[in-house]
Order: structure tokens, then C-alpha cells, then sequence
């Protein structure tokens, strides 16, 4: 037998899914033109950014463990903001990404204007809670 543990349980921990699956780096992200993101391949600002997030609560219509997303595509009940390079992106869509497993969160952002150039922080809130420190984009 092992001693009591108390574990916390939160309606959300947004997460961001990175190109090398460490959690941290390059995140797992498409330019406008469906291109991966990446230091050879940067976005623009003013572009949309696909993101993909684990971990943004329930959905409405209430998703199935396992069942690939279909229309109609379950979305977030708990609104998500991006953050790129410390800068609020415009969140064009946030939902399942259709062919993709449930549970997975789809997010179309616009890279704000006043963004620097280079390697910038890429952050999901929601509510209180934010997604890991240390995943990036590339923009140009």
C-alpha cells in the first residue's frame, strides 16, 4: 500500500504539441499556405498560424475518447487566447481539427503586426492557466 496523494484536478491545462514532441521548441505549426513552420520557412506577421493544443477542457458537442473529429467539429467551451512574442494574436478559429483525433485543439491566429522579427514565445491561456514556457515560432 501506498501513502495518500492529493492531486489536484483543473478544468484546463492548455498545451501546445512541439515538432519534436519535447514540449518545448518549434511548435507543431503551419504557416498560411499549410507550409511547417520553421527557421528555413518563417510566418509572416499579419499571416494566420495553425496551432494544435491538448489539454483545453470540455468541448461543445462533448467530444468521444478515440473518435476522430467530424462536423459537426466540437470546440472549446472555455475561450482560448494566443499569445505570440508576448503580443495578443486574433483568434480566428478554435476547435477540433476535423480527421484528427479528439481532443486534439486546432487554433487559427493571426501573427500580430507589431511582432519582432526571429524566434518569438507562442503562449495559450485560458482563464488562469497558460500553456508551458519555451515553445516557439519562427517569424520573419
Amino acid at each position: 500500500m501506498s501513502p495518500e496523494v492529493e492531486i489536484p484536478v483543473v478544468p484546463v491545462l492548455p498545451g501546445l504539441l512541439t515538432q519534436d514532441a519535447s514540449g518545448s521548441g518549434l511548435g507543431a505549426i503551419l504557416n498560411q499556405n499549410g507550409s511547417l513552420n520553421g527557421v528555413w520557412n518563417p510566418a509572416a506577421r499579419g499571416e494566420l498560424i495553425v496551432l494544435f493544443a491538448v489539454g483545453t477542457g470540455q468541448t461543445s458537442p462533448a467530444g468521444t475518447d478515440g473518435r476522430l473529429a467530424s462536423f459537426p467539429l466540437p470546440a472549446p467551451v472555455q475561450p482560448i487566447e494566443v499569445l505570440v512574442g508576448g503580443r495578443q494574436a486574433d483568434v480566428v478559429y478554435q476547435g477540433s481539427a476535423s480527421g484528427l483525433v479528439e481532443g486534439v485543439t486546432q487554433l487559427n491566429a493571426r501573427v500580430p503586426a507589431d511582432v519582432g522579427p526571429g524566434i518569438v514565445s507562442v503562449v495559450l491561456k485560458q482563464g488562469e492557466l497558460e500553456s508551458r514556457f519555451g515553445v516557439t515560432v519562427a517569424v520573419q
